[in-house]
């Protein structure tokens, strides 16, 4: 019986000592809320750099397609070079162009590498056949053009005399410019006298790559309306 009563005693009170430390902490994240501090995060997009895209290319060993600036190349990743692969094999008679500013941002604080680049791409259609095959490819068309907005991700190196890689012998008729883009955070309490701006330096990752470097059919594609 003594130690039927013992156990009781023991269970009863361990129960309290872990009520109490759930009460504890749950007592200690209310006083944090309550001290009334909403924070808040604001994104904003600063402008880096500038660059032109002069050529296009693919890697022949992973088949990833490669967009070469004068400046940076941007190691497409493989849904997208896909995207631009079968643009390349649908072969229309005109080249598509494009009359948009193009901006290629990363939302990385602290390095810039992954990058999302946004292209707005038309091509002016010949015929009713012709605006049947594109639309297969996404395109929405009025009656003399259609349009699609292609959403690109990949990697981008910065190209130094150092990098070894060849860059494709045939470039773009005309130069697209781009506008290189970051994305930065800035945190601030909305009831606190308290502010915090976080911005991050830019790390750019120096070209690491050796590649075996192929120029795409589609060179001749991207022509700006201007």
């Amino acid at each position: 019986m003594k130690n039927i009563l013992t156990k009781l005693i023991f269970i009863i009170g361990l129960g309290a000592m872990l009520s109490g430390c759930a009460t504890s902490t749950l007592w200690t994240n209310t006083n944090d809320l309550a001290t009334g501090d909403k924070i808040e995060t604001v994104t904003k997009e600063k402008t880096i750099d500038s660059d032109e895209i002069i050529a296009l290319g693919q890697d022949k060993n992973s088949g990833r397609v490669l967009i070469f600036g004068k400046k940076y190349l941007i190691h497409l990743h493989e849904t997208s070079s896909e995207e631009i692969q079968e643009l390349t094999n649908a072969k229309f008679s005109n080249p598509f162009y494009i009359d948009n500013a193009i901006e290629v941002i990363s939302d990385d604080l602290t390095e810039l590498k992954y990058v999302k680049a946004d292209f707005s791409l038309k091509y002016k259609v010949m015929n009713e056949l012709e605006k049947g095959k594109i639309k297969k490819l996404g395109f929405m068309c009025n009656e003399a053009s259609c349009a699609k907005n292609l959403e690109l991700t990949g990697d981008i190196y910065s190209l130094t005399d150092k990098a070894q890689i060849h860059r494709p012998s045939k470039q773009l008729a005309k130069s697209l410019p781009f506008k290189l883009k970051q994305q930065t955070s800035n945190i601030r309490y909305k009831t606190s006298s308290q502010a915090e701006g976080v911005v991050k330096a830019v790390g750019l990752t120096p070209l690491a790559l050796l590649l075996d470097v192929v120029t795409l059919p589609i060179q001749i594609m991207f022509l700006t309306n201007n």
